[in-house]
């Protein structure tokens, strides 16, 4: 017959399991939440309703008859710390961003000198794109108004409507 003390600690031991299983599953799920920050480049694919009426083929082929990647000339860096950069045909403009589920919400640092960085991952054609447009980005008033913009996302994907009306298609780049 077994002794009570030894069914006591049988029993408090699988409590102590149980609710250190629980913990962790709470945290994973916690940790998985869908206002999880973004993290890292996100590289055109697709331009529609531009304004110029070219295509994102259109565009592609021009930056290779230059021997330039279109993908270095218009991109988004996001940070795990909320901010972001984006790469617009050689300007930079930088800022913050929330994400709450599928919506995508950019808050531009418009006009605030020294705005625009390279980051550490950044290819050496970003960061030289990124360090001609730091003249841009420095010369600007200091008193123009932050704007923000909104965008989609779906999987990898990130689709924006440009200031100019053209709508842009942002892929996670591998």
């Amino acid at each position: 017959m077994r002794s009570i003390k030894h069914i006591g600690v049988k029993s408090i031991a699988v409590k102590y399991i149980a609710a250190a299983l629980t913990l962790s599953v709470l945290l994973s799920l916690a940790a998985c939440g869908g206002k999880s920050a973004l993290s890292g480049v996100y590289v055109i694919k697709d331009i529609t309703d531009d304004p110029d009426g070219m295509t994102y083929a259109e565009m592609e082929t021009m930056y290779k008859e230059m021997n330039l990647n279109i993908q270095d000339f218009i991109r988004f860096e996001f940070t795990k710390d909320g901010s972001f950069t984006l790469l617009m045909f050689g300007d930079a403009e930088s800022g913050t961003y929330k994400k709450d589920g599928k919506t995508l919400t950019l808050t531009f640092n418009d006009g605030k000198p020294g705005a625009a960085s390279a980051s550490a991952s950044s290819s050496a054609s970003t960061k030289s794109a990124l360090s001609a447009s730091a003249a841009f980005s420095s010369a600007a008033s200091a008193s123009s108004p932050a704007r923000t913009s909104t965008a989609a996302i779906s999987g990898d994907k990130i689709s924006w409507t440009y200031q100019s009306g053209a709508k842009l298609v942002f892929e996670k780049s591998k």
